[in-house]
Protein backbone atom coordinates (compact mmCIF):
# COMPACT_ATOMS: atom_id res chain seq x y z
CA UNK A 1 0.00 0.00 0.00
CA UNK A 2 2.83 2.16 0.57
CA UNK A 3 4.06 2.22 -2.79
CA UNK A 4 0.54 3.24 -4.11
CA UNK A 5 1.09 6.41 -1.53
CA UNK A 6 4.77 6.92 -2.73
CA UNK A 7 3.66 7.61 -6.46
CA UNK A 8 0.54 9.93 -5.57
CA UNK A 9 0.51 11.63 -9.23
CA UNK A 10 0.30 8.60 -11.51
CA UNK A 11 -2.13 6.93 -8.29
CA UNK A 12 -4.43 9.54 -8.22
CA UNK A 13 -4.60 9.77 -12.24
CA UNK A 14 -5.48 5.91 -12.23
CA UNK A 15 -8.11 6.39 -9.40
CA UNK A 16 -9.78 8.94 -11.59
CA UNK A 17 -9.52 7.33 -14.99
CA UNK A 18 -10.96 3.99 -13.10
CA UNK A 19 -14.17 5.88 -11.90
CA UNK A 20 -14.43 7.38 -15.08
CA UNK A 21 -14.41 4.23 -17.34
CA UNK A 22 -16.79 2.55 -14.82
CA UNK A 23 -19.22 5.90 -15.02
CA UNK A 24 -19.11 6.12 -18.74
CA UNK A 25 -20.06 2.21 -18.99
CA UNK A 26 -23.35 2.40 -16.54
CA UNK A 27 -24.25 5.80 -18.21
CA UNK A 28 -23.95 4.33 -21.38
CA UNK A 29 -23.73 0.74 -22.65
CA UNK A 30 -22.48 1.50 -26.21
CA UNK A 31 -19.04 2.94 -25.23
CA UNK A 32 -17.69 -0.56 -23.56
CA UNK A 33 -14.96 -0.57 -25.52
CA UNK A 34 -13.98 2.97 -24.20
CA UNK A 35 -14.68 2.35 -20.78
CA UNK A 36 -12.45 -0.67 -20.97
CA UNK A 37 -9.75 1.06 -22.51
CA UNK A 38 -10.28 3.64 -19.52
CA UNK A 39 -10.61 0.89 -16.55
CA UNK A 40 -7.23 -0.34 -18.06
CA UNK A 41 -5.34 2.66 -18.74
CA UNK A 42 -5.94 3.61 -14.79
CA UNK A 43 -4.79 0.08 -13.13
CA UNK A 44 -1.94 0.46 -15.32
CA UNK A 45 -1.05 3.50 -13.88
CA UNK A 46 -2.11 2.70 -10.07
CA UNK A 47 0.36 -0.06 -10.48
CA UNK A 48 3.20 2.06 -12.25
CA UNK A 49 6.60 2.44 -10.70
CA UNK A 50 8.15 5.61 -12.14
CA UNK A 51 10.59 7.01 -10.23
CA UNK A 52 10.38 4.69 -7.56
CA UNK A 53 13.26 2.76 -6.56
Amino acid sequence: MKLFFKNWKTTSAGVVSIVSGVLLFINDKTKAIEALTAILAGIGLVFSQDGVK
